[in-house]
């Protein structure tokens, strides 16, 4: 990494970096909120939200309306994503709690002045970004693969029924 007089050392890939200021007791509070959220509220409510989505769909099974058929599917669908995106925000809401811990940690145990404090620091939280994408998008990969399933089913269901 190269100095510069400019607004900040220049990076590999030729950007310019600039300081970032954090604000410690922020970040420690908006850590102490998020872990508060899940554990108070979406923790305790979760388990009865995916029992009441794994009961699955309560209409119209023995309707043969191709309507209500895929009125069932979609709304299955409908549930299996709200049940993935629940877990994937709580995975991602760890992730983010135990980064910031990181973070909190870096900071307190290194002279801020210091580059490999600095880059402790940009690796947990490139790291932490990193992983919670990767849950946002293995969790949107499951909604699509349900959603070709489902597609599937759907043409199937009226193929068989003569549409």
């Amino acid at each position: 990494m190269q100095l510069s007089s400019g607004a900040g050392p220049l990076a590999p890939a030729g950007l310019w970096l600039s300081p970032v200021e954090v604000d410690l007791a922020g970040l420690d509070d908006f850590r102490t909120l998020v872990g508060r959220e899940l554990d108070g509220n979406l923790r305790p409510a979760a388990d009865g939200i995916v029992a009441d989505h794994r009961r699955g769909v309560g209409f119209g099974d023995r309707t043969i309306g191709s309507s209500i058929q895929t009125a069932r599917l979609k709304y299955h669908e409908t549930l299996s994503t709200s049940t993935t995106n629940l877990a994937a925000y709580v995975e991602a809401a760890e992730i983010l709690i135990e980064a910031i811990r990181r973070v909190l940690r870096n900071y307190r145990d290194s002279d801020l002045t210091s580059a490999a404090g600095s880059a402790a620091v940009g690796r947990e939280l490139t790291g932490a970004m990193v992983a919670a994408r990767q849950v946002q998008m293995d969790a949107l990969e499951a909604a699509r693969a349900r959603a070709r399933e489902a597609r599937l089913h759907r043409h199937e269901f009226d193929v068989a029924v003569g549409q």
